[in-house]
């Protein structure tokens, strides 16, 4: 067994504690150059829905439908992920898992690490979803602070950065998914070559 093998088994015994954890699963939405396009589209998408929904809209009713459908897509995204991860680990094979662990980036740690960050992140946003339904379930339609401009504004922030998380993360799966059909290509690559060497 050489070092590198062994230093990428230890690495898979994952001993930091909750709070590096919760604290590492931020890394995920960290700014990259491949990612900028992301940020942009998220950053635009939110103002101008919170600002559409602050000063030309129902502001109580249309956040309450614009919630429900961020809740729906959370769960989906959620449930999509825990499936798809758990097809992923059905089809590792100890030929593969040994081949992987031999890797100088260990893609096994990278893969798990993915995973879990983006399913915490998305639990944390679940949260903070159910949350905002509350609170926009007990406000009356006409409701403001001090005065209708103020809350307007107070509004557009704080639901700007609510719709930014979250078009931030769906956009985010994309990178999850393309993690997932590069192992899976992994995967048929030694299923071809068994196939082959046994037709040999």
């Amino acid at each position: 067994m050489t070092d590198n093998v062994r230093k990428n088994i230890q690495d898979l015994n994952d001993k930091r504690s909750k709070q590096q954890i919760l604290v590492e699963c931020l890394s995920e939405l960290r700014v990259s150059k491949g990612s900028v396009w992301q940020l942009m589209v998220s950053i635009i998408v939110a103002l101008a829905m919170s600002v559409y929904t602050a000063f030309f809209a129902e502001t109580v009713k249309s956040t309450g439908i614009i919630v429900d459908t961020f809740l729906d897509v959370q769960l989906a995204f959620f449930a999509v992920i825990f499936g798809a991860y758990a097809i992923f680990q059905a089809l590792m094979r100890d030929e593969i898992i040994k081949e992987l662990i031999k890797t100088n980036n260990n893609i096994l740690r990278d893969s798990n690490r993915t995973f879990l960050n983006l399913s915490m992140i998305y639990i944390f946003d679940i949260f903070l979803t159910v949350i905002v339904k509350i609170v926009v379930g007990i406000c009356v339609e006409d409701f403001y602070i001090y005065n209708i401009l103020l809350s307007n504004i107070i509004f557009v922030v704080f639901f700007f950065l609510y719709c930014g998380l979250n078009f931030l993360l769906i956009l985010e799966n994309t990178n999850f998914v393309i993690n997932l059909y590069r192992m899976f290509n992994v995967y048929n690559i030694y299923r071809a070559l068994d196939i082959a060497d046994n037709n040999d």
